[in-house]
């Protein structure tokens, strides 16, 4: 970890392949190409909170410009569900829908040609988690039980997963119960998808991609939510119930701040903290909306503010 040497850090949202954004943003945040890779005048260290992939019009060259970066220093890059999605595939443990984004990704790298083996081997060098010493960063969830439960089965210090650990966890889905592959599996699907509860039957709600689903997002952090409305974290989505909810729910509030991607938020809002140590970076780049930073530096202790966003959309740049 570079942490000692960086003067601040800028925590990037979901890319999705939209590299025209990227390069507007980082242009916005002080960041200019070098030597072949884009590093910051001041010495700030960009840290992407993964789905470099997926959806948008640059795959390939999005892979490449931010690989560049995390392999000259000058950023850092977690892994998102879209590369895991993408190794899974690539690993012979999931098939792909029609409608599946990530053929977007396979236009432009097929699967087995040169291109794809170089963007699938620097996967595999992403870290699942990112833990500095003021703050966090993770793509969907911050569970310290999920956290612990892959450490004790494998994941290494660098909080890495090499290709029998996918294998060993992907296929954790159908083991028995309670058993270490089938925990691995729950914590990875955890830490990058984010927890999920049961609507009560016969509720169900259709997703942003039109898919009808009977699980929604939570907002894991949130111990107050009465209703599932409330706890729901599916913005866009007008259709979930609210009615009580049938349980408590089990919150985990993170202890130091925490930078996430993920949920798609709405960009028409005015970013903001989600919570006093929460973060979400994510607003809906893939969808038409702004690729947005915040800036964090060591000064600013634990505080997040709304001050500290910075964006940049396919209009203003």
């Amino acid at each position: 970890m570079r942490e000692s040497s960086s003067k601040g850090y800028d925590i990037i949202g979901d890319v999705h392949g939209h590299l025209e954004l990227l390069t507007a943003l980082l242009e916005k945040l002080g960041y200019r190409p070098v030597h072949g890779t884009w590093r910051h005048e001041g010495g700030r260290t960009a840290v992407f909170v993964g789905d470099i992939i997926d959806r948008g019009p640059f795959q390939v060259d999005t892979v490449r410009v931010v690989r560049d970066m995390v392999e000259e220093g000058s950023a850092c890059c977690v892994l998102g569900n879209h590369e895991y999605n993408a190794l899974c595939y690539a690993l012979g443990l999931r098939d792909l829908r029609a409608s599946d984004p990530h053929h977007t990704f396979l236009s432009e790298a097929p699967k087995g040609s040169a291109v794809y083996k170089e963007c699938i081997s620097w996967f595999l060098r992403l870290p699942v988690w990112l833990d500095f010493s003021d703050f966090s960063v993770v793509h969907a969830c911050w569970d310290p039980l999920s956290v612990n439960r892959l450490l004790e089965a494998g994941v290494t210090d660098d909080h890495l997963l090499d290709k029998d650990f996918y294998h060993f966890a992907v296929r954790g889905e159908f083991a028995p119960e309670g058993s270490q592959e089938n925990l691995a599996y729950h914590a990875l699907d955890t830490l990058l998808k984010g927890r999920e509860i049961a609507l009560p039957p016969p509720y169900t709600f259709t997703d942003n991609d039109g898919r009808e689903r009977t699980r929604m997002r939570i907002r894991w952090w949130d111990g107050e939510a009465k209703t599932y409305a409330a706890l729901a974290l599916q913005p866009g989505v007008r259709d979930i119930p609210n009615i009580p909810l049938r349980e408590p729910v089990r919150t985990t509030p993170p202890a130091k701040p925490l930078f996430m991607g993920h949920y798609w938020l709405t960009p028409t809002e005015i970013p903001a903290p989600l919570s006093s140590s929460i973060v979400c970076v994510d607003y809906s780049a893939g969808h038409g909306g702004p690729l947005v930073a915040y800036r964090w530096s060591e000064e600013d202790g634990r505080r997040l503010t709304g001050g500290h966003f910075v964006l940049a959309d396919a209009f203003t740049g």
